[in-house]
């Protein structure tokens, strides 16, 4: 026999989303019994600075509702803290056909989709996202994880939100950090497939990161982000296929991340990985030769590292290309930048002494850009 499951998910852009009249109609989108109760798992630090908004905003909703606080950070992004929303969820007898209402940044998302995705083998979830890593990149595909025996993202599942409600202002409280994290994920693509995307972080990045995305620029920016990842996601999102250009950047990142315990935040390990890639693309001819310093400029210029130390310690980046290798089912399918037709290509035979030589060249651009 032959099984399809079809998915649908609605994505809506909702500016002031915490002053809307109505909120509840942003949600009435899905097939259906509705909910009669919601579970929100809400970013303790955004309860923090908008905690009197949201209540209010909750209770407008309509529905019964209990609120779960989470202290979003890698070491608490596992199972256990999956585990107290289960407890809250079956503490408030939330059934199957009730929902979970995620309101944080990516961990969050990730934290409170697969505990959703456990709870009663599949419970629908709403994601708001208050992060820029969030708006364009963790709220929008369908995978969830946590991190597990010192692996990031190492158990989860694939369940999508059944709304995401992307309203940019939540970016005026981020400090410039966390947008400059975002900007490596929406540099990754333009990288890989938006040159359109790639001139405007150059001519507007920094004015970007300075106004918290309150700039001209910011509408066309996520939108070009945004749709670029869209446009994958509509023919892949259970990731069926383990060559994915959304792993630009993702070879490397994930055990540097938990190496340093999120010291080095999301993006910018992210960023550091993309770096790598663009000297292995460039060494193998996929680029020409001045791609890496240019990129390295741009990186520069927005404040996103190109390098760690870590990357020069014995074995650590064969470690962790060992480890990519066995969530990408045996293969490397390294996503680097190329000049084709697609706009990048992938190696599947990076070998340690190749590596070793382009982490130099990186040291390298990277110091002489301090």
């Amino acid at each position: 026999m032959t099984a399809r499951r079809a998915t649908t998910y609605h994505l809506e852009l909702c500016p002031g989303l915490l002053d809307h009249a109505d909120p509840a109609a942003l949600l009435d989108h899905h097939a259906g019994p509705p909910p009669a109760r919601r579970l929100v798992v809400l970013d303790a630090e955004v309860s923090r600075l908008y905690g009197d908004r949201i209540t209010p905003w909750l209770q407008r909703l309509g529905l019964p509702f209990e609120v779960i606080e989470i202290t979003a950070s890698e070491p608490t992004k596992t199972r256990a803290t999956a585990d107290q929303i289960h407890a809250a969820a079956v503490g408030m007898h939330l059934a199957r056909r009730d929902e979970i209402l995620a309101i944080g940044g990516g961990i969050v998302l990730d934290l409170a989709g697969f505990a959703a995705a456990e709870l009663r083998k599949g419970t629908p979830y709403v994601a708001v996202p208050t992060t820029l890593v969030g708006l364009i990149d963790a709220s929008l595909g369908g995978k969830r994880a946590v991190n597990q025996c010192g692996k990031k993202n190492l158990i989860g599942a694939y369940h999508p939100a059944r709304t995401v409600l992307l309203d940019p202002g939540w970016l005026a409280t981020l400090d410039k950090r966390q947008i400059r994290a975002g900007l490596a994920e929406i540099k990754k693509v333009a990288e890989m497939v938006s040159p359109n995307l790639l001139a405007r972080l150059h001519e507007h990045g920094v004015e970007l990161i300075d106004t918290a995305f309150a700039h001209d620029a910011a509408d066309e920016v996520l939108r070009l982000s945004i749709g670029g990842i869209l446009d994958h996601l509509a023919h892949d999102l259970y990731e069926e296929e383990l060559c994915r250009w959304p792993d630009y950047g993702h070879t490397i990142s994930p055990a540097l991340e938990m190496a340093t315990a999120g010291q080095v935040n999301h993006g910018e390990a992210v960023n550091i990985c993309a770096a790598l890639a663009g000297v292995l693309a460039a060494q193998r001819g996929f680029v020409h030769d001045e791609y890496p310093a240019h990129i390295a400029e741009l990186s520069h210029s927005l404040g996103l590292p190109t390098y760690h130390p870590l990357l020069h310690e014995p074995r650590f980046v064969d470690n962790a290309l060992a480890a990519t290798v066995l969530t990408r089912g045996g293969d490397q399918h390294w996503p680097v930048p190329a000049l084709n037709e697609d706009g990048h290509a992938f190696i599947e035979d990076a070998k340690p002494a190749e590596i070793r030589s382009a982490v130099d060249t990186l040291r390298h651009l990277t110091g002489a850009l301090a």
